[in-house]
């Protein structure tokens, strides 16, 4: 079958672009490939959930630029940690991350918390964030 093919009876205007937000709670997550920095100094990673009803869903962090904000390195120590996984002195991080990937040393245990806000345009949403400080080796 074509890739064509797998999408001929998707009609988007029957598709709700919105997601149901990932229920606050402590989940098991596998770290997955692809751990990148941004041009604003940032490296983000993104973890998909291996157990219970949410399994396969993803959840996103950010670790900010280190010299703004003097947490974001020992959050992402507490990660190393839970990882399992050293990172070698003067390794590129997004490059020790994504190698810990590949050697299976992903899993990871966290908590996922929901954040109200305020939005520019003053509406209120919630966000899905993940506590960094949280992260511990799965069992």
């Amino acid at each position: 079958m074509s890739s064509a093919a797998l999408w001929q009876d998707v009609n988007l205007a029957d598709v709700n672009p919105n997601f149901e937000k990932i229920p606050a709670g402590e989940y098991d997550m596998d770290l997955l490939p692809g751990a990148r920095y941004t041009e604003r100094g940032e490296i983000k990673v993104a973890f998909s959930i291996t157990k219970g009803e949410e399994t396969g869903r993803m959840v996103f962090a950010s670790y900010p630029d280190p010299r703004k904000f003097d947490w974001s390195p020992k959050a992402l120590k507490s990660l190393e940690v839970a990882l399992g996984v050293e990172s070698v002195p003067g390794e590129d991080k997004v490059e020790w991350l994504n190698r810990a990937v590949r050697d299976g040393g992903g899993h990871v245990h966290g908590r996922v918390v929901h954040r109200p806000y305020t939005k520019k345009s003053g509406e209120s949403e919630i966000s899905v964030d993940l506590k960094l400080f949280s992260l511990r080796a799965a069992v």
